[in-house]
């Protein structure tokens, strides 16, 4: 005999007093943040979106699945009730967590340490991180980066919500924690101008490390004595191999291959130094985060030469200039490293290099992009460049979104201008046309920013080309950090002097 009673549905929609619901004790957002805005639309035309509830376990009291922030802004805007979803199926705490990171995230409503606080309740209620997969629907990479970013320290995942940092910043920042340096960097530059350089910093330091350890592989395969920027070493070993060759230091020929960022001297040279281990050795610099190597040879000076005052000559194969080795003298202290001025150069360019490769990423973005504004923007500031350069198809290779497939490569300018010669017939937006053909005169004056700008070189024409690139990116959605700044602030203070005294001019 069927039963009289009606079975419980699943899922029902109801509307409820905002005074029956209360949060759910594991919600994944941190705070509900300001709801003025949100009470006044309330108020105004009610809760449009229904709340999704589950029962609590007392009579007609539920708990909050998602929507906690309308529940918020329900009792400011104290209104009677408001639409729910009841959901009498989420049972499991794990699934009703899911369902709250589902609701939130097709919003984008949570930041991103609430994303990873989400996944890592999960795991701590059991489930493997392919169980989220299934619960959520998001991909595997996703589960594991969000789970990356929950074990950050609670100071450090406070610094991201309270810049409002992406998850994909925050998945970098967590990807980087073993090396304190690097951290200590990205935490500094945690929600200002100067995110997306010192970010570009930290990659072209890890992918120097790599190098690194590649060149310090390949010379240990060589035998030859080592050292790792001990100058007071360099000194001493120096010191030994004059005295083996029966000479003052300052007499000693020496050859040398320079700032080696790969294991590449000239064979003549190497052969000398295995032939003779003995007499060479190999010093790694370090000026900051790049480490180069030089390959250090001496021999004895001609007997004619001995005792004399003056240095013989010294061949120096494939040298490059090192500024901070000045020539041996025997009355003289070497300086033990790089000087402070050295260092601080370097880590201009260091800064300076990672600036252009994120402003022309954001150009071939732009580019790429193809729109309407960014082509007439870019086409009335093109002109200003015109005098100035020799057009040339292949020098718009860097801007283009097809630039990192080129990266490191020497090409010549033929080679150049076929790639991009390939790559316009490829397109068919005509603002991508457009931007294209007004960088290939903008890269003129991208230049100028790829190392420090002096005004003083510039003329005033010059400047003011300058000055409206730099307007053009800025409204195009490019933030300037503050070693770009320096040089643009400079060049609109030059400006500025340039104009004549109104006042004097009324005279």
């Amino acid at each position: 005999m069927p039963s009289s009673q009606t079975a419980t549905p699943q899922i029902e929609q109801v509307e409820l007093k905002p005074s029956q619901l209360v949060p759910h004790k594991n919600n994944i957002r941190a705070d509900v943040g300001d709801v003025t805005d949100l009470a006044e639309s309330v108020k105004a035309k009610g809760v449009l979106q229904p709340l999704v509830v589950v029962p609590n376990g007392k009579p007609d009291r539920y708990v909050i699945i998602a929507g906690h922030r309308r529940h918020a802004a329900a009792k400011v805007a104290r209104v009677k009730s408001v639409p729910c979803v009841i959901r009498h199926d989420l049972t499991d705490e794990a699934d009703q967590i899911a369902v709250m990171m589902v609701e939130n995230g097709q919003r984008t409503d949570l930041t991103a340490v609430e994303e990873a606080k989400g996944v890592q309740t999960l795991l701590d209620l059991g489930d493997t991180q392919k169980k989220i997969s299934e619960r959520t629907g998001m991909s595997a990479t996703k589960v594991r980066q969000r789970a990356k970013v929950a074990k950050l320290p609670d100071e450090l995942s406070a610094k991201l919500t309270k810049h409002a940092v992406t998850l994909d910043d925050a998945v970098f920042v967590a990807d980087h924690t073993d090396n304190a340096d690097d951290l200590a960097l990205l935490e500094e530059a945690l929600g200002t101008n100067n995110w997306a350089v010192t970010r570009q910093k930290v990659i072209d330091r890890v992918a120097s490390r790599k190098r690194e350890k590649k060149l310090l592989a390949d010379i240990a395969k060589t035998g030859l004595t080592v050292i790792d920027a001990d100058w007071e070493a360099r000194r001493g070993k120096t010191d030994e191999i004059a005295e083996r060759l029966g000479c003052r230091r300052i007499e000693l020929i020496e050859s040398a291959n320079l700032g080696l960022r790969d294991w590449t001297p000239a064979s003549s040279l190497l052969d000398r130094a295995l032939a003779a281990p003995e007499n060479a050795f190999v010093f790694i610099e370090r000026y900051t985060n790049a480490a180069t190597a030089e390959l250090r040879v001496y021999a004895a000076p001609a007997p004619a030469t001995v005792g004399s005052d003056t240095p013989p000559t010294t061949p120096t194969p494939a040298a490059t200039p090192n500024p901070a080795t000045p020539a041996d003298d025997d009355d003289e202290d070497e300086p033990v490293g790089p000087t402070p001025e050295q260092i601080e150069r370097q880590q201009r360019r260091e800064a300076l290099d990672a600036a252009t490769t994120v402003r022309r990423d954001f150009i071939a973005g732009v580019i790429a992009g193809g729109k309407l504004e960014h082509a007439q923007l870019a086409g009335q500031t093109a002109p200003a460049a015109g005098d100035y350069i020799e057009l040339g198809w292949g020098d718009v290779l860097p801007f283009l979104p097809i630039r990192n497939e080129y990266v490191g490569q020497s090409m010549s300018s033929d080679e150049m201008r076929e790639v991009v010669t390939e790559w316009v017939d490829r397109q068919t937006n005509p603002y991508v046309l457009c931007l294209t053909l007004a960088w290939v005169f903008l890269t003129w004056i991208d230049g100028h920013l790829v190392s420090t700008l002096n005004p003083n070189y510039l003329d005033a024409e010059e400047l003011r080309a300058v000055d409206r690139y730099a307007l053009l990116l800025e409204t195009c959605g490019y933030v300037f950090s503050d070693i770009e700044l320096e040089g643009i602030n400079a060049v609109r203070e030059a400006l500025v002097q340039e104009e004549p005294d109104t006042e004097d001019a009324d005279g």
